[in-house]
């Protein structure tokens, strides 16, 4: 694999801050179909160490260095697969590539639009106190800490550990909300259009993070993009949900997709 890709690497691009191990029952379908999978991890994201942190403290530091390394490595057409604000990273992405883009599955996608209002679950609850601990707020970190790892919002389940690694730990809350201090203060509309090649759009309606307005907004930017709407599965159903999994590899491999 170091010797790069000539084509039909399919890259994933999870959202800021989260492992690739959201995407472990996708790569297991997309590797068992043959294809190769180009991922990355830049340290752990939880735990008493933010250690992710220790090495991307900033959205730019992250596009730039998964940027470059992906120009040194794929050479042909590839795909891509984003989560969440892992559409934005696919776009600034785009715009450096060296290679071709030839079609992205963009599952519960997610662009900061500065002047459009966000009414999803997450937003109203989680991102004040998030905008704090930015801010260096260590109570605000503390609070997140304890809102999202004790009761039956405690972690478990693999998915759990997945999902919340990066808030795990009052230090790691504090790396991760300092780390998009930037990112929240641009505006990405113009960004959506930086998604080339064929695009698929996939999106359950019961999405905490983003709401559905919000995602229709993001949708009319791309107006050629197919859309495939579900009606359960959450913000992270690339990770447990089979019926879009499997949608989302035959729109890669074959482009017929049979649900939604």
């Amino acid at each position: 694999m170091t010797d790069g890709f000539d084509r039909g690497a399919i890259i994933l691009v999870p959202p800021i801050g989260m492992a690739m191990g959201i995407f472990e029952a996708l790569s297991r379908a997309l590797i068992e179909r043959g294809r190769p999978i180009v991922s990355w991890e830049l340290g752990d994201v939880g735990g008493d160490r933010a250690t992710f942190y220790d090495h991307v403290s900033s959205y730019d530091e992250i596009c730039g260095r998964i940027a470059d390394a992906l120009n040194a490595l794929c050479r042909g057409p590839c795909s891509a697969v984003s989560l969440c604000n892992g559409a934005s990273i696919l776009a600034q992405i785009q715009r450096k590539a060296l290679f071709e883009i030839d079609k992205s599955a963009i599952v519960g996608p997610y662009f900061h639009l500065a002047n459009l209002d966000h009414n999803s679950i997450y937003e109203k609850t989680l991102m004040p106190l998030l905008a704090k601990a930015g801010e260096g707020s260590a109570a605000a970190a503390k609070m997140i800490h304890k809102i999202l790892n004790s009761g039956q919002a405690s972690i478990s389940s693999r998915k759990d550990q997945v999902v919340k690694a990066h808030l795990v730990s009052p230090d790691s809350v504090l790396a991760y909300a300092q780390a998009l201090v930037g990112y929240r203060q641009r505006d990405e509309l113009d960004l959506i259009g930086e998604l080339r090649g064929k695009v698929a759009l996939f999106y359950c309606l019961d999405d905490e993070a983003v709401s559905h307005d919000y995602f229709l907004t993001i949708a009319e930017h791309l107006v050629e993009a197919s859309r495939y709407i579900y009606r359960s599965g959450g913000h992270y159903a690339v990770f447990d949900d089979s019926e879009l999994v499997a949608d989302v590899v035959n729109f890669l491999i074959r482009e017929e997709v049979y649900s939604g």
